[in-house]
């Protein structure tokens, strides 16, 4: 078994670090993810396009959010039930503004995985109608965000220390890998919208963990991060279809033929997505988070050691 001494042990930008204490990486991590957020969101960045601009924050706020599950123990659970809501309303404001225009490209990209990228052009035309309307709404959404994230960054240094070392990330990793688990079971006994999307979110937050603890373990915990990664894309994908197919039905009809295509392609994902998931949460929490749990201690140590 190898540890921090695979020749993938750098630490990256989203990354924990042997020699810190866990309680200061989080708040590391946290704060560069809401730093970069921010900067974009009030025009201090350096993307100038709105769409680009949204998507990269939510994809900070996801790891914010991942980030503090996974250091719950040490932040404490008034600390972590706040900035967790005060993050999570934050996204849901920037989802808001850029809904219309990620049915959009999920249209698109299903008609040319189909190979009819020029059919059903009525229904394109609304799409991109609700698009440009949406976007025109853009800056207000942004502001708010901005606002609300600052507020969590402004806050950090109070956040209290509760733990270090494994015993501060253990019960965060495990039941992140828990609850992906139980989601996954309920997907596949009754995989409806919500069931998959719940699965999909939990996923998601087990990939940014994995992301944060692979120096400890890169040639094991790299490929895990891209099997979640992976997964959680499947999933992703199968739920902008199935708002699609609500937002069409309940705003100017859904084609039949273009309901067979969105079924279809579902299926695929969620065959798919299945097949994965069942390898990716195949063992118990327990034994997951112990597994990992022995390899992260023996890398501090080692850490630790080293002169």
């Amino acid at each position: 078994m190898t540890t921090a001494t695979d020749s993938d042990a750098t630490v990256g930008p989203f990354q924990l670090d042997a020699g810190e204490p866990v309680a200061d990486g989080i708040r590391r991590m946290v704060a560069s993810q809401l730093d970069a957020a921010i900067a974009g969101l009030s025009g201090t960045g350096d993307d100038t396009d709105d769409g680009k601009t949204v998507h990269e924050a939510r994809k900070s706020c996801k790891r914010v959010r991942a980030t503090l599950r996974l250091g719950r123990k040490a932040l404490g659970s008034d600390c972590y039930g706040w900035a967790n809501t005060e993050v999570r309303d934050a996204a849901r404001t920037l989802s808001r503004a850029r809904d219309a225009a990620v049915l959009a490209t999920a249209f698109d990209q299903l008609l040319a995985e189909a190979g009819r990228p020029r059919s059903f052009a009525a229904v394109r035309r609304r799409l991109n109608t609700a698009a440009s309307a949406e976007a025109g709404h853009e800056g207000d959404a942004l502001a708010e965000a901005a606002t609300r994230l600052g507020g969590v960054r402004d806050s950090m240094a109070q956040w209290p220390r509760n733990a270090d070392g494994w015993k501060a990330l253990g019960s965060g990793l495990q039941r992140i890998y828990g609850k992906g688990r139980k989601a996954m079971t309920a997907a596949v006994a009754d995989p409806s919208d919500e069931a998959l999307h719940d699965w999909r979110k939990t996923t998601k937050y087990l990939w940014h963990a994995l992301e944060l603890l692979r120096p400890a373990w890169p040639g094991t915990l790299k490929p895990l991060a891209k099997q979640a990664h992976e997964l959680s894309d499947l999933l992703g994908d199968d739920h902008d279809l199935a708002v699609l197919t609500t937002v069409l039905q309940t705003g100017g009809g859904l084609p039949p033929t273009l309901r067979r295509l969105i079924e279809q392609r579902r299926a695929e994902l969620q065959r798919d997505a299945v097949s994965l998931g069942q390898r990716l949460y195949a063992e118990s929490p327990q034994d997951f988070t112990r597994r990992i749990g022995a390899v992260h201690r023996l890398w501090r140590r080692e850490a630790a050691a080293a002169p």
